[in-house]
């Protein structure tokens, strides 16, 4: 699947799959092996597609594969190939699906901010948000508000979310602008 003639079998056989019912050995087979690579092939060029694949197609049980998200989204979105694969995927999901994806991306936030992958993640999930998941996600990091602002990666997140128009912008600012605060970030490289 790591190969690029590779994962365009495995991709025909998930077409395949479709139409089989869930106890069929097909799907067994099939689902195992992603399961057992699915890192690798999140964070594989041409692996990636598998997953990719397994998500567009239709009347197939892929829930396998939120499960597998929900479990590893930080190990995905904090590899470069894996950050382009949770872009595409935000971009491509719709409803019950893209609001899973979501979940899971805001149960890591505070490990995905650090980390020069995972925090053009939380970019693209900010511009999909609505305005009351990204006030839910600032107020999640609102604590610790002056480490992040701190740190190399957070940093610009933060700035993304003080220019953004959300309500939380005055707590933001407000906690920044408290009695030593100010200093220690004005000093900062970040």
């Amino acid at each position: 699947g790591l190969h690029q003639f590779g994962t365009r079998v495995i991709q025909k056989i998930v077409e395949h799959v479709k139409n089989d019912s869930p106890d069929n050995t097909l799907f067994s087979i099939y689902s195992r092996l992603i399961k057992e690579n699915f890192i690798c092939f999140c964070n594989d060029i041409n692996g990636c597609h598998i997953i990719q694949k397994v998500l567009s197609v239709n009347n197939i049980n892929n829930s396998f594969v939120f499960d597998e998200l929900d479990m590893h989204i930080d190990k995905i979105s904090n590899d470069k190939n894996g950050c382009c694969f949770i872009q595409k995927c935000l971009e491509k999901l719709t409803g019950k699906d893209l609001e899973r994806l979501l979940n899971a991306v805001h149960n890591k936030i505070k490990l995905l901010l650090l980390n020069q992958y995972g925090n053009y993640v939380i970019q693209h999930v900010m511009k999909i948000n609505g305005k009351k998941r990204n006030n839910a996600t600032i107020q999640l990091l609102i604590d610790d508000l002056v480490f992040y602002s701190n740190q190399k990666y957070s940093s610009s997140i933060i700035e993304k979310y003080l220019v953004s128009d959300d309500s939380m912008k005055k707590d933001i600012v407000v906690k920044l602008l408290s009695p030593g605060v100010l200093k220690e970030i004005l000093f900062d490289v970040y």
